[in-house]
C-alpha cells in the first residue's frame, strides 16, 4: 500500500474520508489496514464503514460466493470479505441477533414456577 498511498497517511475532510473509505472497503480492505492509511483510528473507520452500508448506495464489487439464509426470516444473508494487512482473505462473521423471549413470557413462566414451589412445599409439610 506504500507504493499507492505513500508514507505519511492522508489527511482528509470527513466527506471525501467516508468515500474513500466505502470504496477501499468495498474493495475487502480491512478497517485495520485503511485506518493508518487515512491517519485515523480503527473506531472511526468502522464507524464511517457502518455509515457506508447504511446509505442506499449499491456496491459495485462486491462478490457473492456462497448464499445463507436467515433461519427464522428466511431473508438471505450475503457474506462479506476483507482483505487483511497480511494479504489474507477473512470472512466478516455473520452476527446473528440473540433469541430473546418476550418480558410477559418470561414473567408468566416465572409466575408459573413459582406456584409450582410454593405448592411442592405445602405438600411436603
Amino acid at each position: 500500500m506504500a507504493d499507492v498511498f505513500g508514507d505519511s497517511p492522508l489527511r482528509l475532510e470527513r466527506d471525501a474520508r467516508q468515500e474513500l473509505v466505502a470504496e477501499l472497503s468495498g474493495q475487502g480492505m480491512s478497517t485495520r489496514a485503511i485506518a493508518p492509511i487515512l491517519g485515523v483510528s480503527q473506531k472511526t473507520i468502522d464507524r464511517d464503514v457502518r455509515e457506508s452500508f447504511d446509505s442506499p448506495a449499491p456496491e459495485p464489487h462486491r462478490v457473492v460466493e456462497v448464499i445463507t439464509a436467515d433461519a427464522d426470516t428466511g431473508e438471505v444473508i450475503e457474506p462479506r470479505k476483507i482483505t487483511g494487512m497480511d494479504g489474507k482473505e477473512y470472512a466478516v462473521p455473520i452476527q446473528k441477533k440473540p433469541n430473546r423471549r418476550a418480558l410477559t413470557e418470561v414473567a408468566r413462566d416465572t409466575g408459573w414456577d413459582i406456584r409450582k414451589a410454593v405448592e411442592k412445599l405445602e405438600r411436603a409439610r
